[in-house]
């Protein structure tokens, strides 16, 4: 695992502030896991993230996301891209392994082509996005995921 996956980060890489909407009531306890190659897009995404309340880790590959988690680090939710860049594991074999390993762990698959998006519903419950999205769609399935997992809980 590189030095510094775990480490906050608080430069908001000229994010507009109009960009900004941080989602009142996040809780402190809810940690998403960004794995993505592109060094820009995962910390900007990642930065976007910690602004509206959530822990952040952040992976630059399916080994190293998986990594995260088998260090024990409590993680609720993994947003990956299915492009890795990683012969061995894309993002569909992550979210296989992790739902495998790690059953309450909830993954969002993103993907810039509209059938890989498909797809990656159909493995992670919906929960997919299709590239570029805005950072409000992320959000709102961010809050799906976590109103799910909390009537679950009291059910």
């Amino acid at each position: 695992m590189r030095q510094g996956t775990l480490v906050a980060r608080s430069s908001s890489l000229g994010m507009s502030k109009r960009s900004r909407r941080p989602q009142r009531g996040a809780k402190s306890a809810q940690i998403i896991l960004v794995v993505e190659t592109d060094v820009l897009v995962r910390v900007t995404v990642a930065e976007y993230i910690r602004e509206c309340g959530y822990k952040v880790y952040e992976a630059v590959s399916a080994a190293e996301a998986l990594e995260v988690l088998r260090a024990g680090h409590k993680v609720d939710v993994v947003l990956s891209d299915v492009r890795l860049g990683d012969a061995a594991m894309d993002g569909f074999a992550l979210a296989q392994q992790i739902r495998q390993e790690f059953s309450s762990v909830e993954t969002i698959l993103t993907s810039g082509l509209v059938m890989t998006v498909q797809k990656a519903g159909e493995l992670c419950d919906q929960a997919s996005l299709e590239k570029p999205y805005h950072h409000e769609q992320l959000l709102s399935r961010l809050s799906i995921l976590f109103q799910k997992r909390e009537r679950s809980r009291t059910t």
